[in-house]
């Protein structure tokens, strides 16, 4: 069962489970990519687990910003053309308003190379080797139903991830300054 333990932690990396687990996020994880519209939508990369930015390649590069879609129909019901504002994302399309023929720069976290016998590691076990020691075993204490094992387990798991992300963040803003995103006249 360690190779199903091994994929079920991996998918434990990528989304958390609730409140007291969060996902996995670091710099590791980050691609940007360009993507040009089919038909008014943007194709989303198939291993993408979340949106860090969505940026419209126009002159000048204009960062967008997210709406739901119920917003997208009443703020454009007629979805016109012209210089984009926002975007929705609806299963793996995500649509910009008003329409564009401009690409994107797509910022995401990509999802974890998966272990297996075609891929033997990884940045992640490369890196903290641990952590993929304590996730199987949390998969095994739960799939065993000992919970002397999967708790303990868990508590490091989610605590090597939080570390991650923290150091992450902290390697990402240090020594830099705060800029403002919008300037008010």
């Amino acid at each position: 069962n360690i190779p199903e333990f091994i994929a079920l932690e991996e998918h434990y990396f990528m989304h958390g489970a609730g409140i007291g687990s969060e996902p996995l996020r670091v710099r590791e994880m980050e691609l940007e990519v360009d993507i040009s519209p089919v038909s008014n939508a943007y194709t989303i990369p198939t291993d993408y687990v979340g949106i860090i930015d969505v940026a419209a390649k126009t002159s000048p590069i204009r960062s967008l910003d997210l709406i739901s879609k119920r917003a997208a129909n009443n703020i454009y019901p007629t979805r016109g053309s012209g210089f984009p504002n926002h975007y929705f994302v609806v299963g793996s399309s995500l649509t910009v308003l008003p329409y564009t023929s401009a690409d994107i720069e797509f910022t995401y976290y990509q999802s974890l190379p998966a272990l297996g016998d075609s891929n033997a590691s990884n940045w992640l076990l490369a890196k903290m080797p641990n952590l993929y020691l304590r996730g199987a075993l949390m998969e095994a204490g739960m799939h065993l139903s000992q919970p002397d094992l999967a708790a303990p387990m868990k508590s490091l798991t989610d605590g090597y991830i939080s570390t991650l992300n923290n150091a992450s963040d902290a390697a990402r803003f240090a020594n830099g300054s705060m800029v403002p995103t919008e300037f008010w006249a």
